[in-house]
């Protein structure tokens, strides 16, 4: 059969294949153009209309692929939610599959609602903190890439980027890994073991592709982690700006939250893990400086975690404070977000805030020290890479020096704690630069839309093919 004819019987029999034999058959017909050009006259007209309808056939033909996502858990914080939202979207066109890692790790339903068309499976239904865990996981996620033919596999956040990595081979499906901190700050302040760090940045170069979550994160891989630069896509989070709204209109009885509102006229508002990483305390150092200075302050903090004993100890140093309100985690912050006067970001190492958004969306002026992402945010004239050495009054919000390390024991602040008392203090002084911000704020949100974000998630996807 000439290779004319086999493209002909080919095209009118392309229904049930799979995406893989579409791409072997693709570089088969690429491999004939020389031989096309070659060709003259009608034969040679004939052979490229034909050549033209195979590729838009199997254009159209490839859409709908088979994707597997890796995570830990769908729960616990902003890079989990963001991973909802993208298999939620992908599932209206493809098939997806969430591969949780932890045997409980779709606890909270209510608030990661997967949608109906994403399939569910849990690698592992035992505790696993017990020896031979990762062995275990790579055996089974080896199986799950083998038998299921994914076109591409997504993982997120450390495990899943460390197994996705190390299965690359397992399969044809190409490998997505997301990257949503800055790693280099991560490992300074974590405890984790050097040898780990050594294979997970060996591993991570042999991704197909790294996707970063702003354009500083993609700095970070590239010259710590020696990630080449043609691997990378810069692919931030998106904000529901009307889910976000409608959440924070709704409103719900708390009768400590009243009371300390009827104290505290003009309140700043935090919301983050009860983590080192957040730098709550010295968010609360720097808000004792002001609160002295203007009484009728308070200070909201959203969240719990595991430094939630040091940061009440912080609060409560000096004795009993009124005009700090920590409450816990709650399941709807927005409506606490959006009866405050500032947002307050205070952490020590970001990849993009997703808090900021969202602040930014209900109008709230943001102040946010200098993390990962923040520039990007609120001070898009600035280059990544590039840090603040003193308060920048930017377009969107206000940004301050990066804080560093745990606080100090006595009461004298740092000087980067001092930089964020003196821009809250610009705040609650100036009405004319809050109002700004307010009005600035939601019109900066419109630049991190759904439909702008998927738009880079699907061409990331057609790149694969």
């Amino acid at each position: 059969m000439t290779a004319l004819a086999f493209l002909q019987f080919r095209y009118y029999n392309f229904s049930g294949q799979s995406p893989a034999f579409f791409r072997m058959l693709f570089i088969r017909v690429n491999a004939r153009l020389p031989n096309i050009a070659a060709s003259s006259g009608s034969v040679r007209q004939k052979k490229l209309l034909m050549f033209n309808r195979v590729e838009k056939t199997l254009t159209d033909t490839i859409e709908t692929m088979k994707i597997l996502f890796i995570i830990y858990a769908i729960s616990g914080g902003g890079a989990e939610r963001a991973a909802v939202r993208l298999m939620n979207r992908l599932a209206e066109e493809h098939e997806v599959t969430a591969c949780l890692l932890h045997p409980r790790g779709w606890k909270n339903r209510e608030e990661y609602p997967l949608s109906g068309k994403v399939k569910v499976t849990e690698l592992l239904h035992a505790d696993t903190r017990l020896p031979g865990t990762r062995c275990n996981w790579l055996l089974r996620l080896s199986r799950l890439k083998k038998e299921g033919a994914f076109d591409v596999s997504i993982s997120f956040l450390e495990e899943g980027n460390f197994l996705n990595a190390v299965t690359k081979h397992i399969g044809s499906a190409k490998e997505i890994i997301s990257i949503r901190n800055l790693t280099s700050e991560k490992n300074r302040h974590s405890s984790a073991d050097g040898l780990l760090r050594t294979m997970k940045k060996r591993l991570d170069r042999r991704a197909d592709y790294v996707v970063c979550v702003s354009e500083d994160v993609a700095e970070d891989q590239i010259r710590h982690f020696g990630i080449p630069q043609e691997k990378i896509r810069v692919i931030r989070n998106w904000v529901d700006a009307e889910e976000v709204r409608m959440q924070a209109d709704r409103r719900a009885e708390d009768p400590d939250y009243a009371k300390f509102r009827e104290k505290t006229p003009f309140v700043y508002v935090n919301c983050g893990r009860l983590n080192v990483q957040k730098g709550q305390r010295h968010l609360i150092r720097a808000f004792r400086k002001l609160h002295r200075e203007h009484p009728d302050t308070g200070l909201l903090i959203l969240g719990s975690g595991p430094d939630e004993k040091g940061i009440r100890a912080e609060a409560e140093r000096y004795g009993r404070d009124e005009s700090i309100l920590l409450p816990g985690r709650k399941a709807n912050p927005f409506r606490y977000m959006k009866e405050a006067d500032v947002f307050v970001l205070s952490s020590l190492y970001e990849g993009f805030s997703n808090s900021v958004l969202e602040a930014m969306a209900l109008g709230l002026p943001v102040i946010a020290d200098d993390c990962a992402g923040v520039r990007e945010c609120l001070t898009p004239e600035r280059a990544a890479g590039e840090s603040a050495d003193d308060i920048l009054y930017g377009e969107y919000g206000i940004v301050t020096p990066l804080l560093t390390g745990d606080p100090e024991p006595g009461p004298e602040l740092t000087w980067e704690e001092d930089c964020l008392y003196r821009a809250m203090k610009a705040m609650y002084e100036r009405t004319e630069l809050r109002q700004r911000y307010r009005e600035r704020g939601p019109e900066r949100v419109r630049d991190f839309t759904e439909e702008k974000i998927m738009k880079q998630w699907t061409e990331l996807l057609k790149e694969t093919r």
